[in-house]
């Protein structure tokens, strides 16, 4: 127990406590600016908003403790829109289209593995290098131009869900990956070694 409030009071005395001060006094200055900061549909978008950027993030911060990099993460996520917006447009379910958008997602970062990997290179040159090739096929299949589905499916209606008005579905994902991978880095020979 006294172990515990150790490890808690070092941390929030050296590293979290100033974030905290920092966040409290920026969301206080952006409050008193515009009364509705806080407000319940202001709040749903900022975590609408940080929900893509922290589940990328998480998918990251393994590769970051290990002392290597991805530059193509924003490449793929455009191509995995891409592609699940193609299928949806096409007809096919939405459970379906976004499981074979994942099975894109999976091939992606084995190519960047292969690259890293099994041909050595380092990977700030290759995830840069082919961050410019995922860039270029979302460009070729869409032509510029946006891809359309209908607004009715369920791909979008879960897009919309949110639990008490302002915890929106990819909020939720984006917590319950954050506990999984600080499982799994604390908690497992293969995280710890990380």
């Amino acid at each position: 127990m006294i172990k515990g409030k150790k490890r808690g009071s070092a941390l929030m005395s050296s590293k979290v406590l100033p974030l905290i001060v920092i966040m409290v006094v920026v969301v206080v200055f952006f409050q008193l600016m515009n009364p509705g900061y806080l407000g319940q549909r202001n709040i749903l978008i900022m975590f609408k908003s940080m929900s893509l950027v922290g589940i990328l993030g998480v998918g990251i911060s393994m590769l970051l403790l290990s002392g290597e990099i991805d530059l193509a993460t924003s490449a793929e996520a455009t191509l995995s829109g891409v592609l699940v917006g193609i299928l949806l447009s096409r007809g096919v379910p939405w459970l379906l289209a976004v499981l074979i958008t994942l099975a894109g997602g999976a091939i992606m970062g084995a190519v960047n593995a292969l690259l890293v990997n099994g041909l050595n290179m380092m990977s700030f040159i290759a995830t840069i290098g082919i961050s410019s090739v995922w860039s270029g096929v979302s460009m070729l299949i869409t032509r510029g131009s946006p891809v359309k589905f209908s607004s009715n499916s369920g791909f979008v209606k879960m897009g919309s869900i949110s639990v008490l008005g302002i915890f929106p579905v990819a909020f939720i994902v984006m917590i319950a990956l954050l506990l999984v991978y600080g499982l799994i880095l604390s908690q497992t020979k293969f995280g710890r070694s990380i």
